[in-house]
């Protein structure tokens, strides 16, 4: 931490006193990097975090609801979405403003409206893409039923429906093979545990 905040000191001393770099332009930078150095946290979080051991444990260890399932979804990918969105308007919409239509303008034209949006709502997105295929790897990992998980996180706009007009948005996500087959592996569980309950006297 010490190290990371000595180089934004001479970052900001090379770029704004030597180059001449104004002070919102190195600001937003700043940003741009923490928004980075977020992502790769949060993401490192879910892929760290272990599916907890079902068949030693018993069925009663699947103690997470869907319903606190989806809050935390709500909590660590729409939430913080929204507020990138919000802060790369706030903070990049006067600069973007001032790169096209120049410092006299005084309201905001067309052009400058479509970049600003246009960035936000990659800067959401993308946030989107990377963290919620690992919050529903870590969810389908700890509920009991996936398909009301899926069903609910589509309800909430957590998901986009695999099928359907929109079946295209899902295929933006991004994630690893490990992921993909710890996934897969939640999914082939749940099928088993249903196979197995419908043997009578097992």
């Amino acid at each position: 931490m010490i190290l990371s905040f000595v180089l934004i000191l001479i970052a900001y001393h090379a770029g704004a006193v030597y180059f001449g770099m104004p002070w919102k332009l190195f600001f937003l930078g700043v940003i741009g990097l923490a928004w980075v150095f977020l992502i790769v946290v949060v993401a490192r979080i879910f892929d760290d975090l272990s599916p907890p051991s079902w068949r030693a444990a018993g069925d009663g260890a699947k103690v997470l609801g869907v319903g606190r399932a989806i809050l935390v979804g709500e909590m660590v990918v729409n939430i913080p979405a929204l507020g990138l969105m919000l802060l790369t308007i706030w903070f990049a919409g006067p600069v973007i403003q001032r790169w096209i239509e120049g410092g006299a303008s005084k309201g905001v034209g067309l052009p400058t409206l479509v970049v600003v949006m246009a960035l936000a709502v990659g800067v959401g997105w993308m946030w989107w893409a990377i963290v919620m295929p690992r919050w529903r790897v870590w969810a389908l990992e700890r509920v009991s039923d996936p398909r009301l998980l899926y069903g609910a996180a589509i309800s909430a706009q957590l998901m986009w429906p695999r099928r359907g007009r929109l079946a295209f948005l899902s295929r933006t996500e991004w994630k690893t093979a490990r992921l993909s087959h710890r996934e897969q592996a939640a999914l082939q569980r749940y099928l088993g545990e249903q196979a197995a309950r419908s043997i009578p006297n097992l």
